[in-house]
């Protein structure tokens, strides 16, 4: 059993103080204004909100009644949203509806209905006390097979889709309660997934945050992160302005998507179609940022671009200045797109992404080496050209041209001040390049048959270079100095890996009656620097029950081949371990009330084989160097389970009210084998099963939205989920060199749970209109009720009267935390 005195003093991200931490700093020097402002403004919008409504004696309404087109008869619970506005209405059982409270203006309103083809009103002239009527006629829209959801566990977002088949809209993304405007974020409230408050990573049913696919465009993106020394990531790459639309896929998922064991996370960028140009400037607490989308060549060609800085940085320096403390980061994104004739349509996008960091503790002397250090750089770079061939109304072929590095650069030591000397010193610089094209197929033979086969050739190299030195030291009162080196544990890798990847795959969709659609695929993927030769099978079916219910189920094989980048050369790795493998069960109903609610139920259950082993910090601090901690472990798996329900019901239509409530009851748990303490030479066989680090039982989140009117929305998130486990600590006694010492001993691994987290947010949203464009700002509140959710425990050993005992202080996640934001959006 592994034991120690106490923890090496490696460069703690101290959450509370520096680093991202400083992030804390930033509102806690202005937490109170902040808090005070925030609450003020709340307050006094909702006065002045309530005082213009029982002031004015405007009472515009358009009203309507809406009918299918052939049959004239109601159409129930079609959505009538005001574009860019906050509002919207359901139709009744009858297909009226009214939308009320309109002030004079000019008005567009889009409705919508699954099965029926949306329909857009221009240029809707209101004024005072008058009361537009309307009578829409809609055209049923068959549904194409490829339309047809097969995937259970499939949610989409944003997007053309109608608002019935959105989990979450571009007005919830935008309106609801997120640090930074996040996209990944933004979705981390769906079920099934798992985050902590510093990431803007995430889990999927019990898998590790590796194990999801991202696509942008049809582009995988590697580490769409950045300032990932705090837990993978803060924030990600991507601005959530240039999103059309997402689809993410929690299980299940065909075989048209491989290497990933969990999800799929795909993400399309906006294609300009307007007559007029806009742009768009943002602010908020993290970032300012960028973006602008037009067309050209009367409308053959559309261009986008869109760039972000953070600027903590500057901030820091402002209310830091005597501290050395800079993390920065900034990412640029652009695509143009040109029809070069009626069959095809070429695209090149572009995609850069960098962070850096410079961070140093408290120095002995000014400009002296001595004292704790970091400075970490990481590059995102991809460049991507994308050839749209329709060649046929039945017939469509998709080719990317593609090449992409992925940089990482982290050096710098940790330094004992009272003893005067190093105790870690880490050069860590590694570099991906990647070269790929890719070829996908879509043959629609009939409407009731879909095949869909595609290729993918990749190229890939990497350079390792790692330098990680422990030093150690012995006391003796008559040296001089005091302390001298007595050893030096050092792990030195310098490799450079290369080699090619080949994955295929056939998939066939059939309808093979109204309400029964299959497919059912095959997926292969060659790896030749890990030697993985692997056949993944994959099938889907879809019950349509009703035009409103439908029941769905998914199972397959799904490989995940260790990375180019991913060798864990910081903890003495040289070479690549064989592919992991997950066996999917899932199954969906889902339902749409004529109410407005839509409700989704899930179950799953997935098996893992052949896991790789896996390094963890026992202990769980975020530190900057954590494979130099005495709590590194190298777990070894015989295998791991994962499975749950999932409940997910809505109700957002525009209305004044709208709200979402989801639950899922789960559990994970690894089948350890053993675990080797890295530092200390000991291991601990158990085969056995321990919770997974992320296990949390039950899972609630509840979202209300409120719509004052058209200009202004509140917005209040709840969340629960039960603790996760952690590893306790004993006391324990122990004899060496003839002497009896204690020590703090780890006990078996993540068998003590935290107490159940549960955090409650704010957010007040306001839009105001100029004669150019519209200006949207809000202010919220992050755990507004200040609950303190224990993220981690520091442990000490104490002496008090002769008597021994264990300090165990909290580590919380977010406290409460102020924010805001302002965007203007215009027209040239």
């Amino acid at each position: 059993m592994w034991n120690k005195c106490r923890k090496n003093q490696n460069v703690t991200l101290p959450l509370d103080d520096s680093y991202f931490g400083d992030l804390f700093v930033i509102t806690k020097s202005f937490k109170t204004i902040l808090l005070l402002a925030a609450m003020a403004v709340i307050a006094g919008s909702l006065a002045s909100v309530a005082t213009a409504e029982a002031l004015s004696s405007r009472d515009n309404e358009i009203v309507g009644t809406i009918v299918d087109a052939e049959t004239e008869e109601p159409i129930i619970g079609a959505s009538i949203a005001i574009m860019d506005k906050f509002g919207g209405a359901l139709s009744d059982t009858t297909g009226y509806f009214i939308l009320r409270n309109l002030k004079d203006g000019i008005y567009q309103i889009q409705i919508s209905h699954i099965g029926y083809e949306s329909q857009i009103f221009d240029s809707l002239d209101v004024r005072e006390n008058e009361t537009l009527s309307l009578t829409v006629e809609m055209v049923k829209q068959p549904v194409s097979i490829k339309d047809v959801t097969v995937t259970p566990g499939q949610f989409s977002i944003m997007g053309q889709e109608p608002a019935a088949r959105q989990a979450l809209t571009r007005k919830v993304i935008e309106t609801r309660p997120q640090l930074s405007e996040d996209l990944f974020r933004a979705v981390q409230r769906l079920p099934g997934i798992t985050y902590n408050d510093f990431s803007a990573k995430f889990t999927i049913r019990g898998g590790e945050q590796d194990e999801v696919l991202i696509n942008l465009d049809g582009m995988e993106i590697y580490e769409p992160f950045h300032l990932k020394d705090v837990d993978g990531g803060v924030v990600s790459i991507t601005d959530i302005a240039a999103i059309e639309g997402v689809d993410l896929m929690s299980g299940g998922y065909p075989a048209v998507y491989g290497d990933r064991m969990s999800g799929v996370f795909n993400i399309r960028t906006k294609n300009a179609s307007g007559d007029r140009n806009r742009v768009s400037l943002g602010l908020s607490l993290m970032n300012a940022r960028f973006l602008s989308e037009g067309t050209f060549a009367d409308k053959r060609g559309s261009w986008l671009v869109s760039g972000r800085r953070g600027y903590i940085d500057l901030i820091l320096k402002l209310i830091r200045p005597d501290e050395e403390v800079s993390p920065r980061y900034y990412d640029v994104f652009s695509k143009v797109r040109y029809k070069l004739n009626n069959q095809q349509i070429l695209s090149a996008s572009f995609l850069r992404a960098g962070d850096d960091l410079k961070y140093r503790g408290a120095l002995i002397e000014e400009d002296d080496n001595r004292g704790d250090t970091l400075f970490s750089s990481y590059g995102n770079t991809y460049f991507w050209v994308t050839l749209d061939s329709y060649l046929s109304s039945k017939l469509i072929a998709k080719t990317i041209a593609s090449v992409g590095r992925v940089s990482h650069d982290r050096v710098g030591q940790v330094f004992d001040n009272e003893r005067m000397v190093p105790e870690m010193w880490v050069s860590d610089k590694r570099n991906f390049d990647l070269f790929g094209i890719k070829n996908d197929w879509e043959f629609e033979a009939t409407r009731n048959f879909l095949f869909r086969a595609g290729i993918d050739l990749k190229h890939m190299s990497a350079n390792y270079d790692y330098s990680g030195y422990l030093f150690t030291y012995q006391y003796s009162p008559g040296w001089v100095p005091p302390y001298q080196l007595l050893e030096v544990d050092s792990n030195v890798v310098a490799i450079k890996p290369e080699g090619d990847k080949v994955s295929g795959y056939l998939s066939n969709r059939i309808r093979f009656t109204n309400f029964l659609t299959g497919e059912f695929g095959v997926r292969y993927d060659y790896t030749s620097y890990s030697h993985d030769d692997n056949v993944s099978p994959r099938a889907n079916l879809a019950v349509t029950l009703s035009d409103n219910t439908s029941i769905r189920a998914g199972w397959g094989h799904f490989y995940q081949v260790e990375r180019m980048d991913e060798i864990s050369v910081q903890d003495g790795e040289t070479d690549f371990y064989p592919s992991e493998r997950a066996e999917h069960f899932v199954i969906g109903f889902d339902h749409n009330f004529k109410t407005g609610e839509n409700l989704r139920l899930n179950a799953f259950y997935k098996k893992y084989e052949s896991l790789r082993p896996s390094y963890r910090n026992i202990f769980g601090e975020l530190v900057t160097f954590p494979e130099l901690e005495e709590d590194r472990v190298r777990v070894t798996y015989n295998g791991k389970r994962a499975k749950g329900i999932e409940a997910y019901i809505k109700k957002d239509i525009g209305e004044k009210i709208s709200w979402w409530f989801s639950y899922s009851l789960s559990e994970v748990d690894d089948d350890i084998k053993n675990l080797y303490y890295l530092h200390d030479g000991i291991q601990v066989n158990y085969d056995e099963e321990f919770p997974f680090p992320y296990d949390q039982l039950h899972t609630l989140y509840f979202d209300l939205n409120y719509r004052f009117n058209l200009n202004w929305q509140f917005n209040l998130a709840w969340q629960f989920h039960t603790g996760w486990p952690y590893t306790e600590v004993n006391l324990a006694s122990r004899t060496i060199d003839g002497d009896r010492v204690y020590v703090l001993e780890a006990d078996d691994p993540w068998q003590g749970r935290h107490e159940s987290f549960k955090r409650l947010d704010l957010r007040l949203n306001r839009k105001f209109f100029t004669s150019r464009g519209t200006i949207t700002a809000f202010v919220e509140v992050i755990n507004v009720l200040g609950a303190e959710n224990v993220r981690n425990y520091e442990y000490a050993l104490i002496s008090t009267d002769g008597v021994l005992s264990i300090e165990k202080v909290n580590e919380d996640w977010f406290g409460t935390m102020p924010s805001f934001g302002i965007t203007y959006d215009f027209l040239f």
